[in-house]
This record gives C-alpha cells, sequence and structure tokens, in this order.
C-alpha cells in the first residue's frame, strides 16, 4: 500500500467517527441552556437519538431530535422561536415541566406557514419558569440547525397593559423588542418608540407622583385617561423631568374611581431595562394607631391588610432595627394554649412582623419578631400563647417601605381532620353548632365546585335529619369568605345531589342556605374558602357551621311515637324558661339536653299534640299529634360476654325496637348509631353480642323505635 492510500483511508476513518458522534444536547438532561430576550444558536441533529418517553413533537414520533433550555425573564414575555435558515425539514415543540416522561406541551409547528420548511411558534412565558424546546425532523431527516429567538413585553400593546395597584409601588420591566402599534401616536415626541403600557386607578383622590428613575435608557412618561388607543386624553407627560440620565417624572392629581393609562418609550429608538416607581399621599389607615388596632379572632385565619398612609406615634416601640416609619396594629386573643404562628405573605416590599404582650402602648413586652429575608422570604413569627391572653401584632416597613400584605395565623398542631369527605363530622339533633378549621384542607377527587367557586379548602360535615322539617344552615361567626353546600349521595367520585349551595349572604362573606329535610336522610355539607371567581388563593381560618329550625316556633319532635316510659326529643327555637312538657294534658317528666328537652312518655298518657310551657305562660304545641304506643318501653340489660365483647338482650315481644349506641350518655357528642349486628332470638329474648374495642372507651346503649 502506498504511503498516499494510507493516508486517505485513516482520513476515512476519522469521517466516519465524526459523523457517527452524537451531538451534546441530544439527551433530554442534557440540553443546551439558552438566555437573553433574544439570539440565536447553531447545532445539528445529525447521529441524534430519541429517548424512552420522549413525546411526539410537533405530531411527529421522536427521531434525532436535541434539546435546548430556556429560562423566562421577569417579567414575563412574549416569545418567538423559529428554526428558519436550517437545511432540512424541521419540527419544533416547546415544553414545560421537569422530567421527560411528564413534560406539558406549551406550542408546537411543523411549517411556518405554506411552501417553507423551518418551523416556528410564539407563546406567552410566564416570568422565571423554564421552558425546553426540542428539534427534531420530518421522515427521519437531519442536518444542521439554527434556532432564533426574540421576545416582546407582554405590555408591548394597550390591550395588553400591567395593572399596577395600590398607591405606591415599583415595578421593573424590560422594553427590549417593544413596538409602535399602528394607530399609537408617540407621546412628547415624534422620535419615541419601543412603549409599554400600564393602567392604575386609585381608591383615594390625591396628588400622585410617577417616575422612571433608575432606568438605564433615556425615557419618556405620559399619563392618559380613555378606554380606546385612539380616544385617549393626555392628562400629563414629561421627557426629561427625571435628572441628567434622561429619565422622566411627572406629577398630577388623581381622583378616586377612574382608571390612568401609563405609557413609557424611548428616545430615538432607545430601549432596555426600565423601573417605575408611583406614589400617592393617602390618609392613614383606621389601624395606624395602637388605639385602632384590627381585632383578629379565631385559633386560625387570615386578615388582608396594607401600612400604606401609616405612621410612627409616640412612645411606640421600635419594630426593627430602625426606628417605626409605617406601622400598622392588630390585636389577637388566644382561643386556647399552644404555639402559634404568624406570617405575612403576598407582599411587595421589605416587611417586618412583632408580636408583644400588654395593654398600653407604652408597657409593651416583645414575645416574637420576623423580617422580609434577603431572598424575599415571608416573614413569620412563632410562639407560645396563653389561652385568654391577648397578644398586639405591629407590621412596619423596613426603611419606611410600604405594601399590601396578607397576614395569617395558626396554630402548629391544627390538621384540618374532617377533610375529606369519609371523615365528615358527625351532627345531630334539630339544632346544633360545630367549630373546626380547614386550614390544611384541601379538594378530593371528584369533589363538586361548592357555590360555583373553585374553591380549595373544604371540610365535611355529615346530618342525619331527625324529622322532617324546615332547616337553616349557615357559617355565620366563621372569619373568612366561605363556600357553602348541601348534598346526599354516597361519595364525590361516584357523584353526590346538590341540595342546595351559597356564597355571600345579604352582603356578608359567610354563607346561608334552607332547604326541606326529609326524615332519616342523611345530609352532608361542605364549607369551602371562596377564591372570588378564581382571583384569590382560597379563604381559610376558623369555621362555624350552624344548623338551626328555619320556622323558629316550629316544636319538632323525635320520634313522633312511642311507649310509656320511652323517650323523646323536643326542639323548638327562641322558647326559654320551659316550666311543663305534656302529651294532651297528662305531664312528662323531662330535663334539658344543650338546645333540646329530653322528655319521658308518662303513665296514663294518650294520643295528643306535646304541649310546652314557659315561665310567663305562654304555650307552643306541636303541628301533629304524639302517637302513644301499647305497652311499656322494654328494658335492655346489659352484661359481659366474655373477652372483649358484652352481652346485651331485650324481652322478644318488643322485636320494632332497634339497638343504638353512643360514646356521649345525651348523645351530644356525635350522634347515635344503629348497631350493626342483627339480634339473634334466644328463648324470650333478642340477643346481640356486641365487640368492645377499647375497654377505656366509655360506650353506652338504648332501645328506641325508628
Amino acid at each position: 500500500m502506498s504511503p498516499l492510500c494510507l493516508t486517505l483511508w485513516v482520513l476515512a476513518l476519522w469521517s466516519a467517527g465524526a459523523a457517527g458522534a452524537q451531538p451534546a444536547n441530544d439527551r433530554f438532561s442534557s440540553a443546551q441552556t439558552i438566555s437573553g430576550l433574544g439570539g440565536s444558536v447553531s447545532g445539528s441533529t445529525v447521529s441524534a437519538t430519541n429517548q424512552v418517553n420522549e413525546p411526539s413533537h410537533a405530531g411527529y414520533d421522536a427521531n434525532h431530535s436535541i434539546w435546548f433550555r430556556w429560562t423566562a425573564p421577569t417579567p414575563g414575555v412574549r416569545v418567538y422561536f423559529s428554526t428558519e435558515d436550517s437545511d432540512f425539514n424541521t419540527v419544533l415543540a416547546i415544553y414545560s415541566g421537569k422530567l421527560l416522561d411528564s413534560l406539558v406541551p406549551v406550542a408546537s409547528n411543523d411549517d411556518a406557514s405554506a411552501g417553507v420548511r423551518y418551523s416556528q411558534t410564539q407563546f406567552q412565558a410566564r416570568a422565571g419558569e423554564t421552558y425546553w424546546i426540542a428539534i427534531d425532523g420530518v421522515a427521519d431527516e437531519t442536518g444542521n440547525t439554527l434556532l432564533r429567538w426574540i421576545t416582546n413585553p407582554f405590555n408591548d400593546s394597550f390591550s395588553n397593559f400591567r395593572t399596577l395597584s395600590e398607591p405606591q409601588g415599583t415595578f421593573l420591566g424590560n422594553s427590549t423588542g417593544a413596538t409602535l402599534e399602528n394607530t399609537e401616536e408617540p407621546p412628547v415626541s415624534g422620535d419615541v418608540t419601543n412603549t409599554v403600557w400600564f393602567a392604575w386607578a386609585p381608591n383615594d383622590s390625591g396628588e400622585v407622583t410617577f417616575d422612571t428613575i433608575g432606568s438605564e435608557f433615556n425615557t419618556i412618561l405620559a399619563i392618559y385617561k380613555g378606554n380606546e388607543l385612539d380616544e385617549l386624553t393626555l392628562v400629563a407627560s414629561d421627557d426629561d423631568g427625571g435628572g441628567d440620565d434622561g429619565t422622566s417624572q411627572l406629577t398630577f392629581e388623581a381622583a378616586a374611581g377612574d382608571r390612568y393609562r401609563v405609557v413609557i418609550g424611548g428616545r430615538e429608538g432607545a430601549s432596555g431595562a426600565y423601573r417605575i416607581h408611583w406614589s400617592q399621599q393617602v390618609p392613614a389607615p383606621l389601624n395606624d394607631p395602637f388605639g385602632g388596632s384590627e381585632r383578629l379572632r379565631g385559633f386560625t385565619g387570615q386578615s388582608q391588610g396594607a401600612n400604606f398612609g401609616g405612621t410612627e406615634e409616640p412612645d411606640e416601640p421600635v419594630h426593627g432595627e430602625e426606628s417605626t416609619r409605617s406601622s400598622v396594629w392588630y390585636s389577637w386573643e388566644a382561643d386556647r394554649s399552644g404555639r402559634v404562628c404568624f406570617w405575612l405573605h403576598e407582599t411587595s416590599a421589605a416587611l417586618i412582623l412583632a408580636i408583644y404582650e400588654g395593654e398600653e402602648i407604652t408597657d409593651l413586652a416583645r414575645v416574637a419578631s420576623g423580617e422580609t429575608g434577603p431572598e424575599g422570604q415571608a416573614p413569620s413569627a412563632c410562639f407560645d400563647v396563653v389561652q385568654g391572653r391577648r397578644y398586639q401584632i405591629a407590621v412596619d416597613g423596613k426603611r419606611g417601605t410600604t405594601s399590601s400584605f396578607r397576614l395569617q395565623w395558626t396554630f402548629d398542631d391544627l390538621r384540618s381532620p374532617h377533610n375529606l369527605f369519609a371523615n365528615a363530622k358527625e351532627m345531630s339533633g334539630f339544632n346544633c353548632t360545630f367549630v373546626t378549621e380547614n386550614y390544611y384542607a384541601d379538594l378530593q377527587p371528584g369533589e363538586p365546585l361548592h357555590a360555583g367557586d373553585s374553591g380549595g379548602k373544604s371540610v365535611w360535615f355529615k346530618w342525619k335529619a331527625p324529622a322532617r322539617y324546615r332547616v337553616l344552615v349557615e357559617t355565620e361567626g366563621s372569619n373568612f369568605d366561605t363556600l357553602l353546600g348541601v348534598y346526599i349521595g354516597k361519595d364525590p367520585e361516584t357523584g353526590l345531589v346538590r341540595i342546595a349551595s351559597n356564597d355571600d349572604v345579604d352582603g356578608k362573606t359567610t354563607s346561608e342556605v334552607v332547604f326541606e329535610a326529609e326524615l332519616g336522610e342523611t345530609y352532608y355539607f361542605a364549607v369551602d374558602g371562596s377564591t372570588l371567581q378564581d382571583t384569590e388563593p382560597p379563604g381559610f381560618g376558623m369555621v362555624v357551621l350552624t344548623l338551626t329550625q328555619a320556622t323558629p316556633q316550629l316544636v319538632l319532635v323525635a320520634p313522633n311515637h312511642g311507649r310509656v316510659g320511652s323517650q323523646f326529643r323536643i326542639g323548638t327555637l327562641n322558647f326559654p324558661n320551659v316550666v311543663s312538657v305534656s302529651i294532651g294534658q297528662t305531664a312528662c317528666e323531662f330535663s334539658l339536653v344543650g338546645e333540646e328537652i329530653l322528655a319521658t312518655v308518662p303513665p296514663g298518657a294518650t294520643t295528643g299534640p306535646i304541649v310546652l310551657r314557659n315561665e310567663e305562660g305562654a304555650l307552643r304545641l306541636t303541628e301533629e299529634d304524639f302517637v302513644v304506643l301499647p305497652g311499656t318501653q322494654p328494658t335492655l340489660a346489659i352484661q359481659s360476654g366474655g373477652g372483649n365483647t358484652i352481652k346485651l338482650s331485650w324481652p322478644s315481644q318488643y322485636s320494632d325496637f332497634q339497638l343504638e349506641w353512643n360514646s356521649s350518655i345525651d348523645g351530644q357528642g356525635a350522634a347515635w348509631v344503629v348497631v350493626t349486628s342483627p339480634p339473634l332470638k334466644v328463648g324470650q329474648e333478642w340477643v346481640v353480642v356486641h365487640p368492645i374495642h377499647s375497654p377505656a372507651l366509655g360506650l353506652y346503649f338504648r332501645l328506641r323505635l325508628p
């Protein structure tokens, strides 16, 4: 072999080896990082492969894909990706997610338009979100790629304005890629381009100042009124009022309830990072002084607040490292002892949270404190509380900063025990109230929307109607915006039938429904937190659910029949100080059990109405007669059955009675439950052998006519 042939053979081997090398970004896990508001990057799909669980791209099975990753800047932008100038027929797909087998499709494309072979996508990118870009070929094609991307700001167009809320604040953005719309007239000067739009609606009237000081380019700033781009009225404008660096500043008198359109542009085509700041003088909030502190209630809850207009008052303690400048006050009394935590959420500025004991501002003793962390961590303060003791909470701004915020608190041992439908809290009686919380609650599969709101923190209650009557159910006393739903059915997954639902009642944030309850029917009540139709996180806090008679004067009886010696319950509202209970003319022995009366059918009683008399001599009667059955109430015998069982028995002639048990002697702790073991007839008795799972648990039994 000649030296020349040897050289050609070696070169041929080298070329084959190079062609077979996989691209560095062949795999999802090795995706090439790209960044910035725009750019381009070249690559190749030659020798690229696919992966197990890789999705199809733009409808084509993955064959020779390469991957890129791009993280959207803050704030979010609209981004355009293109493979134009690649030398083969490409497909392009964009995803979000973290794992290859669970990627979420965002956008995809085969041909950008008829007759072209390159691909193009566009989508609105969420600030800080990482997106995965896959390039592959049609029909197993491979080749050299060129990935280009450009962005324009979300608020480039007038109709896509960003909302500026609150009387004071700062927003950081970037106008790179912004344009002028077809009908948009440049403010201040004809050379202004790259405009971005905002809207601001004040709650109070007063002088406000806007500026772009701190922006990196020569800005203009203008304020308009109007709802259409071609019908705007100029309120104020400025070019270089911000200083020698070409930034802008202006002041105008704002009217409460008006909506102002704010635009930032660049002189001579300038664009880049900008900073818009606004500040309006507003009245001090009602809870600015210590003496006007807002009262918080409940063992868990939240309150929306702000320290705009907050001031320092004489003798006020220093809440952080610097003197107080913009504090507001809250007061909270502990419902019980334990460890509780307070947090500040949804803040736009650095804040301080401080907790005190004491009733006067001059004798406050700090208990706990916290402040916004270096990376924006929410201020929190956790401490041990004593039942009945009042605590004072101050929210202040670091170095005088102001912000709206959501103040939340909860005991650290709360776990929302009635979160699941299967763990619904049992309620019993004609009129009853139960208190719980929904701090850690969530939704479960198949759960319906309560009152048409998506909610997200539901707790459940269960109630078996002791009679047929009109029922009022309400969440009055809860310390958050509630949703309420009433259902029948077995469980959410197999389907529940809605009986009634409500969000807000009579201008309140609590809920109320009225429905006709049927004797023996089991109803489920769901209490959830409103999201204000998906504009806020679901509300949470102390849940108070009350069930009462919708017709207060009605006298209810359960059961409405019985033998001599049997007991029955009576429910009525707004009729205190009952001194006598009778069936017709025959007086009954009775006692008060919670909100109800427990009475016994007396000897000699005959069928007739139940009559109640109070201390003032007023009478109330049942609408229907109580039926006195022949015979007397059977006696229930209880004895040890050996091991962990007990034997319960009663005379065999009383076959129409059912055996029930409870963990409370008066049935107020939970509803009476029918013993599921069927009675066996042994000689002259009905016998039930009942297991005892915990010797320490007190159990009570009764015989009752259904």
